[in-house]
C-alpha cells in the first residue's frame, strides 16, 4: 500500500493532538461507513423502487450524519491489518 505524498502531508496536518496512524485509522473507518451506507442506500433504491424521499428528509439524513458519523463495524483483526499497512506505508515501522 503506498499512500499519495500530499495525502500523508494533509493527514499530518489535520492530526491534532492524535498520532498520524491513529488519524489515518479514523479516516479510514469513516471512509468505510461512508461507503457501506452508499451500498445500503443503492440496495434500498432497488428495493423499494426509487421512492424519492422529500429535500428535507435527504437535508436532515446529511445533518445527522455529519453531527453523529457512525463508528466503524470491523474487527480488530481487520483493523490491525489497516493499521500496520499504513504504518508501513508511513515508514513507522
Amino acid at each position: 500500500m503506498t499512500l499519495e505524498e500530499a495525502l500523508v502531508d494533509e493527514v499530518e496536518g489535520t492530526r491534532g493532538e492524535a498520532s498520524t496512524s491513529e488519524r489515518v485509522n479514523e479516516l479510514l473507518k469513516r471512509a468505510l461507513d461512508v461507503e457501506r451506507q452508499e451500498k445500503l442506500d443503492r440496495e434500498a433504491e432497488l428495493f423499494y423502487g426509487g421512492a424519492e424521499k422529500r429535500p428535507e428528509e435527504r437535508s436532515f439524513e446529511k445533518a445527522s450524519l455529519r453531527a453523529n458519523p457512525p463508528l466503524g463495524r470491523l474487527s480488530s483483526a481487520t483493523l490491525s491489518r489497516i493499521d500496520a499497512a499504513i504504518r508501513t506505508a508511513l515508514g513507522l515501522t
